[in-house]
């Protein structure tokens, strides 16, 4: 029986069918994936359109991508505040809420969330929230903040200044905040005990801080703490130790000055003439030697003190802030080399720091030849503190004093 040939016709319009449907699939795969790739395209775009509408305009970045985590935590934390109203600060908590719904290490919106319960009267809530929002980040100072008022309510030092270190680390701007805080509690003992335990971590902030301590109204607590930090063999910058010697004499508080002066100098005695050869300090305080300004070109400290003093000046040229005790003190020394005019001297000037002269010693007076000079002074009671000062007079003649005094000494009799 023979077999029924192929129908040529018939395979060929199945082949064509067959090519026609797999077309169509193909566009409509194409066509979707085309259109998955704009939209794909206009949710990237709107995203990164909305993330630099963040600091800007959060409200509108929400609006342009209300998927944005980062665009409703703005909002919420830009609109939340103890002083607005209660439906406005509902609306933040309702925006810092869907933040965290979209990504729940959003640390700021859940300090929203926190404070709204704070607001609220949900003290324990808002601690907890708090610190979690801590364990996400400390790098927000809202949140720092509140946890050191929350410490110090407790009377827990020790945590507090642990949130004082965080937010001090998280921006320079918390230390116009935290500073006046942090230095008015430097006459607490137990503060004080803490701060110190704070400071031996080198901490980034702690030069500017003892910086800020230097400035304080009363010196007097700064001078402690610098002294129990140097106990702790924590270092302290020269010039800031400097500038407390100088506060501390400005205040009159002369037995503290001669301590942190010691910190600088330790191996200086209080009872004789620093510097007694005029050694130049690169920072200097008020008990070493001191140019006066109007003698600034003409008395220089180095190898003894040189004088290039022009004719017709007078005046202090250089003076030292002395602590010594009641009694008889010799004041030498020596000059070589000195020339002047008729009138010209130099006199060396002891008083006491309220503006009494105790008594005065000639170094040299025009005419005379000898290197050497001595004399006794007399410290009375009730005078702890004295200017030890050079008293320069060119003389009347157009002519310069020039010379040196090698070195001064003033001892106990």
């Amino acid at each position: 029986m023979a077999v029924k040939a192929d129908n040529p016709g018939l395979r060929e319009r199945t082949d064509v069918a067959q090519r026609r449907r797999r077309s169509r699939v193909r566009y409509l795969v194409r066509a979707l994936t085309g259109g998955l790739l704009v939209m794909a395209a206009v949710q990237v775009t709107r995203h990164s359109v909305a993330t630099t509408l963040i600091k800007a305009n959060p409200a509108q970045a929400v609006g342009i991508a209300p998927w944005h985590a980062a665009a409703r935590e703005a909002l919420a934390s830009e609109t939340f505040g103890a002083g607005s109203s209660p439906s406005r600060n509902l609306f933040a908590e309702r925006e810092a809420r869907l933040a965290l719904g979209l990504d729940l290490t959003r640390s700021r919106a859940l300090r929203v969330v926190a404070q709204q319960a704070d607001l609220t009267g949900r003290a324990d809530l808002a601690r907890t929230l708090f610190r979690l929002s801590e364990n996400l980040s400390r790098r927000d100072l809202i949140t720092e903040l509140w946890l050191i008022e929350d410490a110090v309510r407790r009377n827990n030092t020790g945590e507090a200044l642990e949130h004082y270190d965080y937010a001090l680390r998280t921006t320079t701007a918390a230390e116009l905040i935290l500073f006046p805080i942090l230095g008015a509690g430097i006459p607490d003992v137990e503060i004080r005990r803490e701060l110190l335990q704070l400071l031996k971590q080198d901490s980034p902030w702690r030069e500017a801080f003892l910086s800020y301590s230097v400035g304080i109204s009363d010196p007097r607590p700064t001078a402690m703490m610098f002294q129990e930090l140097a106990q702790a063999k924590i270092a302290i910058p020269t010039p800031l130790l400097a500038a407390l010697v100088n506060r501390l004499i400005g205040a009159a508080e002369f037995e503290g000055a001669w301590s942190a002066y010691s910190l600088l100098h330790p191996k200086e005695r209080r009872e004789q003439v620093r510097q007694n050869r005029f050694e130049a300090q690169s920072i200097t305080t008020r008990l070493d030697w001191v140019v006066e300004d109007e003698f600034a070109d003409a008395a220089t400290l180095g190898e003894g003190l040189v004088l290039a003093v022009p004719s017709g000046a007078k005046g202090r040229a250089v003076r030292q802030l002395q602590l010594l005790p009641t009694g008889r003190f010799r004041l030498a020394g020596r000059v070589h080399d000195v020339v002047g005019a008729a009138g010209a001297s130099l006199l060396w000037r002891l008083s006491c720091a309220d503006g009494r002269e105790i008594g005065k010693v000639t170094a040299w007076r025009h005419g005379e030849t000898a290197a050497d000079f001595a004399g006794s002074v007399v410290v009375p009671s009730g005078c702890n503190a004295q200017w030890l000062d050079l008293i320069v007079d060119s003389g009347a003649e157009e002519t310069d004093l020039t010379g040196a005094v090698e070195f001064i000494s003033l001892r106990r009799e």
